[in-house]
């Protein structure tokens, strides 16, 4: 059961000030911009090591290191499943003028490749190239790592512990060959 942590408004200033503000991760600075006014004395170090000292200032940084690292979680686990959505979207969409004739899926795929690039980026999969070639012939270079068998049980086992903290159901994992042979 958790408690509830009470902190002065200028010790509240200061935690946001060291984690999200200006000057970020500097205590000094953050100290400074909330009792002196920006101005950095001597006082102002000492003033933020007893500050970060106090119990009650580290369990209230803590609280809200936990409510970031659960916001970037979620995010993660979102952003992923958003590209994913768009970049299945843009590779089979065939986009038609208002008469109905059909244009160069040229852009849409383009749109599939900066959202494969983004979330690439995002999984840290940006250091090997790989060709590919989309419908229409077009030809591209993406720079990736295939995830080693390890890898992505690392992965898969993380983006289940992150939905199951979250308190989301978990996609049954389908075998793409096992769907094959159904039809």
């Amino acid at each position: 059961m958790s408690k509830e942590i009470m902190l002065s408004i200028q010790h509240e200033e200061f935690i946001s000030e060291y984690i999200f503000g200006e000057n970020r991760g500097n205590a000094a600075k953050s100290y400074a911009s909330v009792y002196t006014e920006g101005s950095v004395t001597p006082a102002c170090y000492s003033g933020a090591s007893k500050l970060l000292a106090r119990k009650d200032v580290r369990d209230y940084l803590a609280v809200i290191q936990e409510e970031q690292r659960q916001i970037s979680e979620y995010r993660m686990i979102h952003n992923t499943e958003t590209l994913s959505r768009i970049i299945e979207e843009m590779s089979t969409y065939s986009p038609m003028d208002h008469n109905g004739n059909p244009l160069s899926p040229h852009l849409v795929r383009q749109t599939a490749i900066t959202a494969i690039r983004e979330q690439n980026k995002m999984l840290g999969l940006n250091e090997e190239k790989a060709d590919l070639t989309v419908n229409g012939g077009m030809n591209f270079t993406f720079n990736l790592i295939p995830p080693t068998d390890e890898d992505q049980d690392e992965i898969d086992a993380e983006i289940a512990g992150i939905r199951k903290r979250q308190g989301d159901v978990e996609a049954e994992d389908v075998d793409f060959d096992e769907v094959k042979e159904e039809f």
